[in-house]
Formats: structure tokens, C-alpha cells, sequence
């Protein structure tokens, strides 16, 4: 008896044996996990990789995604809940992705914050941060390997100002000048 039920439960176990690891809540988008699935797939060789997934995420204004670095192979990627707007939702998500691949691939560092071997410049204007730049190089790339048409224009940024003056002291978490 024990001999047949082995291959009914080997049946429904989930085996990732040789494969990223990706964690989503249930209610995230099966078309945007899969999306991330098979970037991950294409991109990461490391099977030890694993992404954290928040799709639902009460981000500060004006900030649509945001990637941390918890270990040189563990990130987490937060996207607004406030995007509705499906393209651009994906464009956020592929621009996270390209900041995960960057630390997987040893261009990006959070501990210690490093853009190519050196320190991140944070006082830099956003559009003028290298490692922006490259993440939106990413997501062009992405968007037109794995999505149909063209990614939406890059004005994410357009007509978003801050209530007050900021600046992020490492990627991922804001500090506010004192007023």
C-alpha cells in the first residue's frame, strides 16, 4: 500500500530541483509570475537564486517598484499598488528585474551600496544614476523578448514631485533632509 501511494505524492510535490526559486503571494497575476519565472529561467544561473515577489506593495508616492538585496542571491521586489495601467505595471516590474539581474550578475551591491566596483553616487539626479539607467536598459531588452509591441514611454517619473526634499541614502530606503 505505502508502495503505491509514493508515486501520488511525488506526483504533487513541487520539484524545483534545478531551477530559480520565486515566492508570490496567491493573489499575485499568474501572467506577471510567469513573466518573472521565465526571466528568471533565461537570465539566472544560479539555483540557489531565490526572488520574493510583493505585487501589492503601499509604496511611498512616486516610487512604482523597489528592489532589495537581502543576500548575494536573495532579493525582493516590491511593485506600487497604485500602477493600474497593465504596460506600465510590467515596464516597473521588468525595470525591478533588471536591478535583480545586476546583483546577480556582480554589477550591483547593496552591502555595501556598489555600481561596478564603486561606491553609488546618490546625490546624482535619478535619470543620471548608472545603475537606473542599465535597469531601464534591462527592461527595453526584456519587454521586447517577451511582450508584444513596444514598452510604454519612460515617463514614470514625469510630473511626480516629492512634498519633501529626499534622497535615498542607499537604494531602497529614503532620508528625509530636515526641513
Amino acid at each position: 500500500m505505502k508502495l503505491l501511494a509514493l508515486p501520488f505524492i511525488l506526483l504533487f510535490l513541487n520539484f524545483n530541483l534545478i531551477s530559480q526559486h520565486l515566492m508570490s503571494p496567491p493573489n499575485a497575476s499568474r501572467k506577471e509570475v510567469k513573466l518573472i519565472k521565465s526571466i528568471l529561467k533565461d537570465y539566472v544561473n544560479d539555483e540557489e537564486a531565490l526572488l520574493i515577489y510583493n505585487p501589492y506593495a503601499p509604496l511611498y508616492f512616486g516610487i512604482y517598484g523597489i528592489t532589495y538585496q537581502y543576500t548575494p542571491n536573495m532579493c525582493l521586489i516590491s511593485i506600487s499598488a497604485s500602477i493600474a495601467d497593465r504596460d506600465k505595471r510590467y515596464y516597473v516590474i521588468l525595470h525591478e528585474l533588471g536591478h535583480v539581474l545586476d546583483i546577480f550578475y556582480g554589477d550591483l551591491s547593496e552591502y555595501p551600496p556598489m555600481w561596478k566596483g564603486k561606491r553609488m553616487d546618490h546625490t546624482l539626479d535619478w535619470n543620471e544614476r548608472p545603475w537606473e539607467i542599465h535597469a531601464d536598459e534591462w527592461a527595453n531588452r526584456l519587454w521586447k523578448k517577451y511582450l508584444p509591441g513596444d514598452p510604454p514611454p519612460n515617463d514614470l517619473f514625469d510630473n511626480v514631485s516629492f512634498p519633501h526634499d529626499c534622497i535615498f541614502q542607499r537604494w531602497g530606503s529614503i532620508k528625509f533632509k530636515s526641513e
